[in-house]
Parts: C-alpha cells; structure tokens; sequence
C-alpha cells in the first residue's frame, strides 16, 4: 500500500496502452417515500453496489501482507464458483472509513440530488478478492429533484427519474455498465424489494426501469460523461386526492 496512489485510476497504473475502466453498476430499490408534488423530489433509499478490477489489490493468501487491510474478516469468495478458493477482504464501510478512504473510489453520485453533500451513506462494506476484484456495496438515502407534468391532474403519472453519473471520470477514462447485463459473473445486480415498491401516500408505484440515460456534455462539447438512469412511474390515486381534499371541502 506504500506505492498505491488511489489519485490513480487501476487500468491507467498498470503498464501497457491507456484504455477505460470497465465499472458494473447495480441497484437495489428498497423504498421510495415522501413524494412531494410542490417541490417536486422524492425520497430513495437502497443499496449502490459497484465492482472493479485493480490488479494493485491483488494479493496471495499464503502472503504476510495480507493483514495490510487490517482489521478485516476472512470469508470464502463471493464473486463466482471458479474462483472459491481465494480469500475475500471484507472492509466496513463506517468503521473502518479510514481504511475505505485509501482506495481509489470512481465517486458515483446522483446528479439531480438536492443534497449539496452528496449521498447520506448509513452503512455498508468494501469486498477485496484474491484477484484484485473490488465489489462496493454502500446503503443510501437520498432526496432527489425531478420534474412533474400536471396536465392530467388528478389522473396524472409522474416520472420519478434518478440520474447516476461519475464524478470527474469521463467515458475516456470509466465506462459503467448495468451489472444485469449477462456479462462475466458479477453477482450484484438491479432489483427491487420482494414484491415490488410499496404505494406511498397517493401515489402507486410500478417497479424501477434501469436504462442508459444520454451522455453529459461538457461546456467545450468535447467530453462526454456517462448517466444511468433510475426511473419509476407513479400513478397517482385519484380516489385518494378526492378523499382528502374534494370530500372535506364540500363538507365544510
């Protein structure tokens, strides 16, 4: 760990031609709440998990060096059923930050947060293998800002849209990748609660679409930056808004 740099992305440390660092992107959706129509955000709160290889990272489990992630617990791997015999790293990620804060960390964010410092992140941990493979895993709570169309109010579906980006890394340098693609092993992947979103309030929530969003352009037009995007349509529940405000006002 005296040489790592995490300034430093992997693929541009090792020697050989600069090519971009293949990042797989995986969401678990567990609920979304506080749906405000006036201010027009949302609430989320689930899993971000993020994997890469860093040959850095790499080490033998029969090396001493291998307690230089200490304190750490040893498991069998996770990643696939080849690879078994090498040992995982696990590293929490809120008491032992320090140690977090000493990789190289692409820095993902939602880019339509309304939150100035990024995402409230309540726990979570970071998987080293044997092989240099790095699986992130971190829980979240964000409020996010997306637009509302009110032109079929009180029948209107609204788009409750998430944009994920990288920070300061463009598609030069890291592509993201949906970890539900059939690529490779990777065992993190997109997904949902057990039985959907549950309906919040007046609002009914269909199950979040993981697509790819269109490319960021920087102010030259010469940098593109990747988004993913996170989109669940709510449909409003018109009984509802007429049981709590058409009722009562023609009562009173």
């Amino acid at each position: 760990m005296l040489v790592y740099d995490k300034l430093v992305r992997p693929t541009k440390a090792q020697p050989g031609p600069d090519t971009p660092d293949d990042i797989r992107l995986g969401v678990y959706v567990d609920r979304i709440w506080d749906v405000d129509p006036v201010a027009e955000t949302f609430k989320m709160e689930g899993y971000l998990r993020l994997s890469w290889n860093d040959p850095r990272l790499a080490f033998n489990v029969s090396d001493a060096g291998r307690h230089r992630f200490n304190p750490s617990v040893w498991l069998p791997a996770w990643w696939d059923g080849k690879s078994s015999e090498l040992p995982t790293i696990i590293i929490d990620y809120i008491t032992d930050l320090d140690v977090v804060e000493m990789l190289w960390d692409p820095v993902l964010f939602i880019g339509n947060s309304v939150n100035p410092k990024g995402l409230e992140k309540t726990d979570g941990a970071v998987y080293l293998s044997g092989d240099g493979t790095v699986y992130r895993s971190v829980r979240f709570i964000d409020t996010i800002c997306t637009p509302f169309d009110f032109r079929w109010f009180p029948y209107d579906k609204q788009k409750l849209v998430a944009n994920l980006q990288i920070y300061y890394y463009s598609k030069a340098d890291v592509i993201l990748t949906w970890a539900n693609e059939p690529v490779g092993t990777e065992t993190n992947h997109c997904d949902v609660a057990e039985g959907g979103l549950p309906d919040v309030s007046e609002w009914m929530l269909e199950d979040p679409v993981f697509s790819y969003g269109e490319d960021f352009i920087s102010t030259t037009g010469m940098t593109h930056y990747q988004q993913l995007t996170i989109t669940v349509d709510a449909y409003r529940q018109y009984y509802m808004w007429q049981r709590s405000y058409i009722w009562p006002s023609t009562f009173i």
